[in-house]
């Protein structure tokens, strides 16, 4: 039997060891370096980072427009963003690199050592929370780019890109008066110790080209440099058209107000589209000088262009839709300049807008280069104007000259718009003229004289001017397109006009010979009735109408590829345009036995009594004619 021994007093069980084992405790996490409110965010020690950008950070927030966001770069520019792209690469953009970012909103390892990083991913919210905190920001009604800019107290302010320029001297661009005036790259700026010496200069080199109103084309051209230089702070914005065949200075026309108005103080192409000088002018009021504007057989992306330059002469908003699917706007105050060899066809609207230069051929003697010589590029010295940096210095004086004299500007564009009226012009192109002439009297003299006034509306007399005569306005257009028509019917081997028959209907009706009634039959069908208002009273002259229907099938076909052009079912746009000629009434008449709305036009609307004056002049053209033959 074997024998039973103790175990040693040093040896446990393992089931033993396992009943007095205690539970181990868990490793405490080592707690997170307490932030600190301050300090240099040393080993250890981390930095409370600002939840608001800081009154000395180089971006500042101005402010939100639903989910867009606007702010001003570390250069001063504007800088619209929208939310979801408020992304690390775009930050470090707007703040001009990571210095600023890394001190402010460093990041920090488990131990609390600050890295050489920034966190991104709080600068979102902190941007976000900085421009929401502002009021609401507009940039259309809030944003004033380069250009010159009219104050709410009537000053001016000349924004030069880098600095901004008023009466009192100048002042740093930013925000002011409740404006927004980004920085962009630096202009000429204006000389305050400007005299009329600069701007007379500048008129005798003009009167060296060969315009075809002489002297007046060239104080014209001279207003339109001083319009376009004061840009945003005028009520309307003057345009000029300059024309005329090969070697007749065109270019070198534009080549020297570009070197006037200085560095970056024109937008200018040779080949431009509607959205090219969208994106291009935006928020500026910088002119716009277009060259080589030629007419073309398809002139709708030119159209597109005019129509772009008319709105802006009197600052209308203008849209467009943006590629994040967030509409862009600005309101349009630039003045235009075009140059072309052939004008596309204007509208009299764009016609009255503009002053039309027509540059005859040079001489010799005032030819700007030899035949066959290359234009010289802007950075170069040309042979006859002389040297850019001179023309440059003209500049900034004729800038000076503007915001010394800016304090009667007002009462000078009254005074000339009010001798345009009473010399004949009509509303629009009293605004055209009078504008060319309040900047040039601004740059030639430095009180308002009425002597000068009324020298300049002598020297535009409304009967002759280009701008003003060879056009008829729109009512009486729409009423002559109706009347040249042509009506698809053969008579004597050859188609007749409207208007040919419409004359025909009232001898018949006056029992003057012709078939009964035929031609009056043929207008019914096409929309047409020539009547006489029976209710004058006794012993006065008969008036008689030409009644247009309202919408008619072959009334919309003469009407077909033009402006009052209708379509079934609705009224065509040329019942509202004759319904504007002066005596015209809208009514209801049958037509083809069926009673239907139209317009009634005074027939002298349509065919004028005749001018003693006017059939004299025809005869002594034809005499004068017959003689040369």
């Amino acid at each position: 039997m074997s024998e039973t021994r103790d175990p040693p007093s040093n040896v446990t069980s393992i089931a033993d060891a396992f009943k007095k084992a205690k539970p181990v405790a868990k490793k405490k996490k080592a707690d997170a370096p307490a932030p600190a409110s301050s300090g240099g965010g040393g080993r250890g020690e981390v930095v409370q980072p600002p939840t608001r950008l800081p009154p000395s950070a180089p971006v500042t927030a101005l402010g939100r427009y639903g989910t867009t966001y606007f702010f001003l770069d570390s250069h001063g520019q504007y800088v619209p963003v929208s939310v979801e792209k408020l992304g690390r690469l775009f930050i470090i953009g707007l703040f001009g690199g990571e210095e600023y970012l890394v001190a402010h909103w460093r990041t920090y390892d488990r131990n609390g050592n600050p890295k050489d990083e920034f966190d991104h991913g709080k600068l979102g919210p902190v941007l976000i929370a900085s421009c929401a905190d502002k009021p609401i920001f507009n940039p259309v009604e809030q944003v004033r780019g380069a250009g010159a800019w009219r104050e709410d107290d009537g000053g001016l302010v000349m924004h030069c890109g880098d600095a901004l320029y008023t009466s009192t001297g100048e002042q740093p661009t930013g925000l002011r008066r409740g404006f927004l005036y980004p920085s962009s790259s630096a202009m000429a700026a204006p000389d305050y110790d400007a005299s009329p010496a600069a701007a007379l200069h500048l008129l005798a080199r003009l009167e060296t080209w060969t315009w075809a109103r002489g002297s007046t084309d060239a104080k014209l051209a001279l207003g339109w440099i001083g319009a376009a230089m004061l840009g945003g702070a005028t009520e309307w914005r003057p345009m000029i058209w300059v024309t005329g065949g090969r070697g007749t200075g065109k270019s070198t026309f534009q080549k020297l107000i570009r070197w006037v108005l200085g560095p970056n103080g024109l937008i200018r192409s040779e080949d431009a589209t509607r959205a090219f000088v969208f994106q291009r002018v935006e928020y500026s009021s910088l002119p716009v000088s277009l060259d080589e504007f030629e007419s073309q057989q398809d002139n709708r992306k030119k159209q597109e262009i005019i129509d772009l330059a008319r709105a802006s002469s009197s600052g209308a908003v203008i849209g467009r839709g943006g590629a994040d699917g967030q509409p862009r706007q600005f309101t349009a105050r630039n003045c235009f300049a075009f140059s072309s060899f052939v004008i596309p066809p204007l509208e009299p609207a764009d016609r009255s807008r503009r002053a039309i230069f027509e540059l005859m051929k040079r001489t010799a003697s005032h030819r700007t280069r030899e035949p066959g010589e290359d234009e010289l590029d802007d950075e170069e010295d040309d042979t006859v104007l002389g040297s850019q940096e001179q023309w440059t210095a003209v500049g900034e004086q004729l800038r000076g000259q503007l915001l010394n004299g800016w304090r009667r500007y007002r009462e000078t564009i009254k005074a000339y718009r009010r001798a345009l009226i009473k010399g004949g012009h009509s509303d629009r192109a009293a605004d055209q003229f009078a504008a060319l002439g309040a900047a040039y009297d601004l740059l030639i003299h430095r009180e308002l004289e009425d002597a000068n006034v009324q020298r300049w509306a002598a020297m535009l007399p409304s009967a002759s001017l280009a701008e003003t005569t060879g056009t008829s306005d729109d009512p009486e257009a729409c009423l002559y397109h109706l009347l040249t028509a042509m009506v698809d019917l053969f008579r004597g081997g050859a188609k007749e006009s409207v208007g040919h028959y419409v004359l025909e209907a009232r001898r018949e009706a006056e029992h003057q010979g012709g078939s009964v009634k035929d031609s009056s039959r043929l207008l019914a069908k096409i929309g047409i009735k020539v009547f006489r208002d029976k209710r004058v009273a006794a012993g006065e002259p008969v008036q008689w109408w030409i009644a247009v229907m309202n919408n008619h099938r072959e009334l919309a076909t003469k009407f077909e590829n033009s402006k009052w052009v209708g379509r079934p079912g609705a009224p065509g746009a040329w019942s509202q345009m004759l319904s504007r000629i002066d005596g015209a009434f809208k009514t209801k008449l049958r037509f083809a036995r069926r009673p239907d709305y139209c317009v009634a036009v005074p027939w002298e609307a349509a065919f004028p009594p005749d001018d003693a004056e006017l059939d004299a002049d025809e005869l002594q053209i034809v005499d004068q004619r017959d003689r040369e033959t």
